[in-house]
């Protein structure tokens, strides 16, 4: 038994990961207010941290099966594996391969929903804006032309957009994390946040907890846009970090960040 749990905390350290292996969700559709979040940190070792790291067949197909919801390939997912036993880091949680993705890369939108970077050995972090269980609602006053929810043509006068219910995701190795939001476009005015909620992650193997989940800024002004977070802490033997996810409405846009 000691052994397993030896095992586990190094499974865990050498993959950035954390959680436990189910869905977290808080049940309730609600909005609460928070503080800003620090920069994400992830402390680890980049050199071989065990020469052999056995994993039992239940970890084997936990781990499979998170890098199919990442759609890796089988090839590539034999590959992360073996480094995984190799005790080493995947490229998705080495600090040196996350300062290489260029600024504002993960900026999903209505027209880019999901933004994918793959790195070297294979692993993916995967961000994305989705719309498939989304309610869109137009509400017209006066004149105002149909329009590209992202922006376009646009007469004068007052209406505005209500998007209930849009997925905001990020996927990272064996880590998930997402919610949903309801915000809401104005013709000729700020835009607004409304409601954040339902929140979850979902991992495989470690331990983590949610700090902070909501509306940090409600409504769009001239400093930018309204802005929605989810922040998680994580923790393995050798380090410790947070990680996030941010959810930007402005300028007729919604849109996604880490920062």
């Amino acid at each position: 038994m000691k052994k397993f749990l030896n095992l586990m905390l190094v499974i865990a350290m050498v993959l950035g990961i954390v959680g436990n292996i189910s869905v977290y969700a808080d049940g309730n559709k609600r909005e609460v207010n928070l503080e800003q979040a620090g920069s994400c940190v992830y402390l680890g070792n980049n050199e071989k941290i065990n020469k052999n790291i056995e994993l039992s067949y239940e970890m084997e197909n936990e781990i499979k099966k998170s890098f199919t919801d990442l759609d890796i390939d089988k090839n590539t997912q034999k590959k992360l594996i073996e480094k995984i036993k190799n005790g080493k880091i995947l490229d998705c949680q080495d600090p040196v391969q996350l300062k290489k993705i260029p600024s504002n890369y993960f900026n999903a939108s209505l027209r880019n929903p999901v933004k994918r970077y793959v790195f070297p050995d294979g692993s993916v972090i995967e961000q994305k804006l989705d719309f498939s269980e989304a309610k869109i609602e137009f509400i017209k006053d006066n004149s105002i032309k149909t329009r590209d929810l992202e922006g376009g043509n646009s007469s004068s006068g007052t209406g505005y957009y209500h998007m209930s219910g849009v997925k905001v995701s990020k996927k990272s190795g064996l880590m998930g994390m997402g919610f949903y939001a309801d915000y809401t476009y104005h013709n000729g005015a700020y835009d607004r946040i409304d409601s954040c909620y339902n929140y979850w992650v979902k991992v495989a193997l470690g331990s983590h907890s949610v700090e902070s989940f909501s509306i940090i800024k409600k409504d769009e002004d001239a400093n930018g846009p309204a802005k929605a977070m989810l922040k998680i802490s994580v923790y393995y033997p050798l380090g410790s970090g947070v990680d996030w996810l941010y959810l930007n409405v402005g300028n007729e846009k919604a849109w996604t960040d880490e920062n």
